[in-house]
């Protein structure tokens, strides 16, 4: 599929990412940025910015409640530019276009395009993290009728995403529409970047898909009698029973290498995690050969 995704400024790198890895082909359209990946096409339009100085300049009229000659020629202009832009998408994501003010030009500009000119076979997706009619800060700056209107109206075939269910619930008494109609899809992360991963924890992370589970739980010791490491399985096995969660529990340390009888406390701690069927949950790292050589 292709997808368009509209921002005002900096690329959403992170959802282009994603769809990108879902095997979809993107291009984003934004007022300022730069490219961030060879994969995904961006087109950087400073028109389409909130700073760019026609639409600062036309927002001060509105800002008054005047809607100018100005403001009809830059919205013309936007609406030509998406026309050309948007050639060949199957899907357009546009994040806050639809209820927040900032750039009341290319909001009117999208809503001409999606109800004049919008292929047959495109899906439009309205992006929702800020409401210009449900926020205190922003009543001077909306006034009844076009096009502030636009921004609390639901456009026809459009389908809506917020990215909360207290946001959703704000969504859908500005729009007078039932919760159904609105989807909530929370802000993705991705815990690699977020956290600054080494390659050793990515790949223990992917070896051990730990990102499957619900709670980690971790022993930072190593493998001897006095740690109780019997204690920590018990444990894990007692919190899958009750809660029913997928939980994970992972020991850091080798067997201590200074007492024989480690050897043998290590084989009980084996046979206990087979006994209560922790196999596959249960991770002892000293297990993984290769991270013995890594640095």
């Amino acid at each position: 599929m292709n997808i368009a995704i509209l921002h005002y400024a900096a690329p959403p790198i992170y959802h282009a990412l994603e769809l990108m890895r879902a095997g979809h082909a993107v291009r984003i359209l934004t007022g300022s940025g730069a490219e961030f990946d060879p994969r995904a096409q961006v087109t950087v339009v400073p028109e389409l910015g909130s700073r760019h100085s026609d639409v600062l300049a036309v927002k001060k009229q509105l800002d008054q409640g005047q809607v100018t000659t100005d403001f009809n020629a830059l919205r013309d202009r936007l609406v030509s530019l998406l026309s050309d832009t948007l050639v060949g998408v199957d899907a357009l994501i546009a994040h806050n276009v639809f209820t927040l003010h900032k750039s009341l030009p290319l909001t009117a500009a999208l809503y001409d395009y999606v109800t004049t000119r919008l292929p047959d076979h495109t899906t439009i997706l309205a992006w929702h993290h800020d409401l210009a009619w449900d926020d205190p800060r922003y009543a001077d700056d909306v006034h009844d009728g076009y096009p502030w209107d636009l921004l609390r109206t639901p456009w026809p075939g459009v389908r809506h995403v917020t990215v909360s269910a207290s946001q959703q619930d704000r969504l859908a008494a500005l729009y007078g529409v039932s919760l159904e109609q609105i989807a909530v899809v929370p802000p993705g992360v991705d815990p690699a970047r977020f956290f600054r991963w080494t390659d050793v924890t990515q790949r223990l992370s992917g070896e051990l898909g730990l990102l499957d589970a619900d709670v980690l739980f971790l022993l930072p010791a190593r493998i001897t009698r006095r740690k109780n490491v019997e204690m920590a399985l018990r444990i894990l096995a007692a919190f899958r029973a009750q809660t029913r969660l997928e939980a994970r529990l992972i020991v850091t340390g080798p067997p201590g290498a200074h007492n024989p009888a480690n050897a043998a406390y290590l084989q009980s701690l084996l046979d206990l995690r087979r006994d209560l069927g922790l196999k596959e949950v249960a991770h002892f790292l000293y297990e993984r050969d290769w991270l013995r050589s890594s640095p």
